[in-house]
């Protein structure tokens, strides 16, 4: 059984009214229709930083911010914060069900096999 990644990725949708492109989305900016979501590993930031360099990173910032300030685009999720505890020697994943803050093992620690 392979492990789940899907909270290590940062999903958005754009809420634009319309199809837009968004330079600072990887690989070279995409573009999507309204309501279109897009996932990716990682954080919104980790994508501008490893992406190469065409522009100034800093122009891809201010294009980001210009995006979510206007409202055409929303961040759905982004990657769950995982907490070692020293006590149980074990990582735990925070997670919100149901405005409940609570945590989990992370979707990526696969389950030993029977």
């Amino acid at each position: 059984m392979s492990a789940n990644v899907e909270c290590l990725k940062t999903t958005v949708v754009n809420t634009s009214g319309g199809a837009k492109v968004f330079e600072f989305l990887p690989p070279y900016g995409v573009k999507l229709n309204d309501g279109q979501e897009f996932s990716e590993m990682g954080t919104i930031y980790n994508w501008i930083r490893r992406r190469p360099r065409i522009g100034s990173t800093e122009q891809l910032v201010k294009s980001l911010e210009y995006a979510l300030t206007q409202g055409w685009l929303a961040i759905k999720s982004t990657p769950s914060v995982v907490l070692f505890d020293i006590d149980t020697e074990e990582s735990k994943a925070l997670i919100l069900d149901d405005e409940v803050l609570k945590t989990e093992d992370p979707c990526y620690v696969t389950p030993p096999q029977i």
